[in-house]
């Protein structure tokens, strides 16, 4: 579960940081910074997960490409002192509560802890 929870939350803050962005570009990071490039159906779980999780709704604006981007973004601001907080409370509880699957997607390498 804290994989998983390390990648929600790289992914918010990636997406939140970047205002709007693709998925090509959030794979661009992702290797720039030397993990596997998210696949297109992992990365779809991941945001379902974000949602139910975290509260944090990503949405897509399909003009121009598809560029994702976090719905209410003045609201719903991801906290990355919240989440890393979240996180060691109570993982497993997390996992139990919203269904989260606690093992690695495809083998994928995971990102440590946010700075």
């Amino acid at each position: 579960m804290a994989n998983q929870l390390n990648n929600y939350i790289w992914l918010a803050d990636t997406i939140y940081k970047a205002g709007k962005i693709s998925l090509e570009q959030i794979n661009d990071k992702r290797r720039a910074q030397g993990y596997d490039p998210i696949p297109e159906r992992t990365f779809h779980k991941w945001r379902k997960g974000i949602e139910q999780l975290l509260d944090i709704d990503i949405a897509c604006e399909r003009k121009n490409g598809y560029h994702y981007y976090i719905e209410n973004n003045d609201e719903r601001r991801p906290d990355r002192h919240y989440l890393r907080r979240t996180e060691e409370r109570q993982p497993a509880q997390l996992a139990a509560e919203h269904h989260v699957d606690q093992q690695p997607a495809g083998g994928e390498q995971k990102p440590e802890k946010p700075h």
